[in-house]
């Protein structure tokens, strides 16, 4: 999952129904803040790109995201954190400053 935050493009939901279930994603972009929240289905992994400078910026449930099971940080990609989530529902927000 990757979302684009564009000029004039400020916030997007949507859902899919997926063979494994229900994706869902909705985010919006703030002057200085990413928040997303996103459903991942049953029995099924995603990698999320979140806009971030660097992964200290992203909280997920009001915690940094190194203390959240289910959260695997995978690496840094332009000015993308990029992490693996289980299924599950998520609540990222990364600082964009």
């Amino acid at each position: 999952m990757k979302p684009t935050p564009t000029a004039g493009l400020t916030s997007v939901q949507a859902s899919y129904r997926s063979v494994r279930g229900l994706v869902k994603s909705s985010w919006k972009q703030e002057p200085k803040r990413f928040t997303w929240n996103i459903t991942v289905p049953g029995n099924t992994k995603a990698l999320v790109y979140i806009p971030a400078k660097d992964v200290k910026d992203v909280e997920e449930s009001g915690k940094k995201v190194s203390g959240v099971a289910g959260v695997k940080f995978v690496r840094m990609e332009g000015d993308r954190a990029v992490f693996e989530v289980g299924s599950g529902d998520y609540a990222f927000v990364a600082n964009t400053k």
